[in-house]
Formats: structure tokens, C-alpha cells, sequence
């Protein structure tokens, strides 16, 4: 039995016969497709994600940081705590850091006497105590004991902390981060003073002493051997153990007692 159409009718097409590699949708949809779509990066890297969460969090500013930077070339020192206190940032201390090695003695010293060592360990403290940890924020702790290391760098500055025993605690409460890499530099901080004078020495201690109050431990050293036992870095335990050896070698030179050799769990 034969089937007529009619003029104008046309066959359906099964699914068999269609082309697969042709879209059913008119070439202007298939580029309004394409245009909508957003190419995500599978893999950026660590440091990709890092930068991004950076951002995210607003701790790497990307519209006033400029500007900000912009402002600490010429800064006095009341101008630079402010910059640095208000606008905790890496591009801000990094700035900051580049600054100080313009400055004379009496800019630094002004700087000083105006607490900006204080304000540099309070937005590293602060950052220490928050419970969500992030790497943005442990990029911005980084800055901070590195702008701390600058300034101890200098004569007028190390013998400024010296004289201050209200650092001492500052240096205790950094010591509490989860940051290994900032604990790394607080502990080389604190050999570079055990090295330099008695007073520098006492005061790694008394460091010590108050990071052992805060944790609870019953003894001083009990932080080192703890950091020790969970340390997978082996940079940061040769940190650890050359901080120990550091005390040993100054209380050798001191008193020639030996009277704090033993650094075990007591």
C-alpha cells in the first residue's frame, strides 16, 4: 500500500539519522552559548589559591593598595602606624619595610617611642587568636615578624626592645600561632638575642616561661620538645634546635654552671 504526502509535508527524522555532530540550535544560539561561558582554570596551584583567598578575604586589596603604598614612600611615623594599624595588609607592611630602610636614626626613634613596635605584634597577635585560620592571614603574619626583624636590625632598635619588658609578652602570645613559619622566626629572633647580651638572653626565657604559663606545661622547655615531637618540617626543627643549642652555649658563657643543660620534660 503506498503512503502520498502532500505537497509541503516532510518526513520526520528518527534519532538514527540524525547527524550527531551537528547542534540542533541556530548558529546565533550556538554562539550566544559559547559566549556565556566561563573558562574556570582546573588547576591554578597552591599559591593561585592562596592569592585568591587573599583577596577574597580582603586582606590583599587590590583597589586602595596602591595608593596606600603610594603614601608610605614619604610617611612620617605617626603617618606610617596609622597606614600599617588601619590597613593590615601584605602589601602595606611590605611597603613598610621598604620605607624603614630610607629612614635616619631620629625617624626610627620617633617611630618607637610612638608604641609602632607594639601595634606590628598586635595585629600579629591578633591574627594568632583567630579560630578560622586562614593562609591569607598567615601571609600577613609573615610580614609582620619580617617588618619586626627590620627593625631589630637596626642599633636604635634593638637596644629600644631591650629596654622594653612589655615585648616580652608580645613575643610569648606569638609563639601561641598555628603558623609554623612564623614560630620558625620568633625562635631565630629569639637566638639572635640570646647571642647579643645577658639581657636578650633573659629575656628568651622569660618568653618561655610565659608561653609555659599560657599552654599549662611544667616546664619551659616543654614548648620546644612538644614543637619538636609535631614538627614534619625539618627546617623548623633545626630552628628549634639550634634556639636550644643558642641557650646552652649563652648560659655556658654566663655562668659556666650549666644549670640550664637539662631542656627535657622534667
Amino acid at each position: 500500500m503506498s503512503v502520498r504526502l502532500s505537497p509541503g509535508h516532510r518526513l520526520k527524522k528518527s534519532p538514527k539519522d540524525e547527524d550527531p555532530n551537528r547542534d540542533s540550535a541556530s548558529p546565533f544560539r550556538r554562539e550566544k552559548r559559547k559566549s556565556v561561558i566561563k573558562k574556570v582554570p582546573k588547576n591554578i596551584g597552591r599559591w593561585g589559591r592562596a592569592l585568591k583567598g587573599a583577596k577574597d578575604s580582603g586582606m590583599v586589596r587590590t583597589d586602595s593598595s596602591d595608593s596606600i603604598v603610594q603614601a608610605m614612600q614619604d610617611s612620617s611615623p605617626d603617618k606610617l602606624i596609622d597606614l600599617i594599624k588601619n590597613h593590615p595588609t601584605c602589601k602595606t607592611y611590605v611597603a613598610a619595610k621598604t620605607r624603614f630602610k630610607s629612614v635616619d636614626k631620629m625617624w626610627l626613634f620617633t617611630f618607637l617611642e610612638l608604641d609602632g613596635l607594639s601595634v606590628i605584634f598586635d595585629t600579629l597577635n591578633t591574627l594568632a587568636k583567630q579560630k578560622n585560620f586562614r593562609i591569607a592571614d598567615a601571609m600577613v603574619q609573615l610580614e609582620c615578624v619580617s617588618l619586626v626583624k627590620t627593625v631589630l636590625n637596626s642599633k636604635t632598635g634593638l637596644e629600644f626592645f631591650l629596654e622594653r619588658d612589655d615585648y616580652i609578652d608580645q613575643f610569648a602570645h606569638a609563639l601561641t600561632t598555628k603558623n609554623v613559619m612564623v614560630k620558625k622566626q620568633i625562635f631565630e629572633l629569639l637566638s639572635a638575642l640570646c647571642y647579643n647580651s645577658q639581657r636578650g638572653y633573659d629575656m628568651a626565657l622569660e618568653a618561655l616561661q610565659i608561653a609555659k604559663n599560657q599552654k599549662g606545661l611544667k616546664n619551659r622547655y616543654n614548648l620546644l620538645v612538644g614543637e619538636l615531637r609535631s614538627s614534619e618540617i625539618p627546617d623548623y626543627s633545626a630552628t628549634i634546635m639550634a634556639f636550644i643549642n643558642t641557650i646552652l652555649v649563652s648560659t655556658e658563657t654566663e655562668s659556666g654552671d650549666g644549670k640550664e643543660r637539662d631542656v627535657t620534660p622534667g
